[in-house]
């Protein structure tokens, strides 16, 4: 389980944006008093926009014992690695490589005596935070490690905790350097980033046929119920629209289910 409290950003861009205006004056000289003249206050109102997000992904696997297993949620990026020309800058060539971005779950476990699990665990959690003239930036977290832990329990793998404070000063050139009036032509932004990444895992034994059924079950049972919630909230612009939902499992009960259940009623 991956929880990672997304950024609070405040920025001037409601109530009067400043940035917005000084965008607008940037075009004129000496016409730019004039513009705002009559109309003072609009240039000093007080703005500020707070928001914040929290993402849970929780990502679970099934593999044998002593057996590696693979998870990964995301898409391929494609990035430029050469480029050749011919002569007279004719027949471009470029060459591309692909590179996976998004949650990556790769877990080894072995199975010791008794209910403890050793696990080898390599976990990543990677984004694109923007693009350049020459490449494309990426954001990653990575935790690799070995951990021993006991059936259904839940430890920690690692934390990390990342702060983040800047300024930025959008202003109409010259008016925004004259002292004291410069201020009403010109806008601060103070942006403040706090992540909080903590990884957590739980491993689960999965004895025999029964307890593997169980966790199936429960797992489908959660996705349908998910599904019937949104249908019955329907689509903001298409309420009338039915959602796909997974049927209701109406399958047999497994041999051994059916002989623990008789073996509770004839007692």
């Amino acid at each position: 389980m991956i929880s990672e409290n997304g950024a609070t950003t405040i920025n001037p861009d409601t109530n009067g944006d400043l940035s917005t205006l000084a965008q607008l004056l940037s075009g004129f000289s000496g016409t730019a008093v004039g513009v705002v003249k009559g109309d003072w206050m609009a240039l000093v109102q007080a703005v500020k926009n707070d928001s914040s997000s929290n993402v849970l992904s929780t990502p679970s696997i099934t593999t044998l014992d002593n057996q590696e297993a693979f998870f990964m949620v995301g898409q391929d990026v494609p990035v430029l690695t050469g480029s050749t020309v011919g002569s007279n800058n004719s027949n471009p060539f470029n060459t591309v490589e692909r590179k996976k971005v998004g949650i990556m779950l790769k877990v080894t476990p072995q199975i010791n005596e008794g209910n403890a699990v050793q696990m080898v665990i390599e976990q990543e959690v990677s984004k694109v935070e923007g693009q350049t003239s020459l490449d494309v930036v990426f954001g990653e977290r990575k935790l690799k490690t070995t951990v021993l832990a006991n059936d259904g329990e839940l430890i920690v793998l690692g934390g990390l905790m990342d702060d983040q404070a800047g300024e930025s000063v959008a202003k109409v050139p010259l008016l925004g350097d004259i002292p004291l009036i410069g201020n009403l032509f010109k806008s601060t932004a103070d942006k403040k980033e706090k992540r909080n990444l903590m990884v957590f895992i739980r491993p689960t034994i999965l004895r025999d046929g029964m307890a593997a059924d169980g966790v199936s079950q429960r797992k489908y049972n959660y996705m349908r119920a998910e599904q019937i919630y949104r249908d019955e909230q329907g689509l903001s612009l298409m309420p009338h629209t039915a959602q796909p939902v997974l049927p209701a499992q109406n399958q047999a009960l497994p041999p051994e289910v059916r002989a623990f259940l008789n073996a509770g009623r004839t007692r």
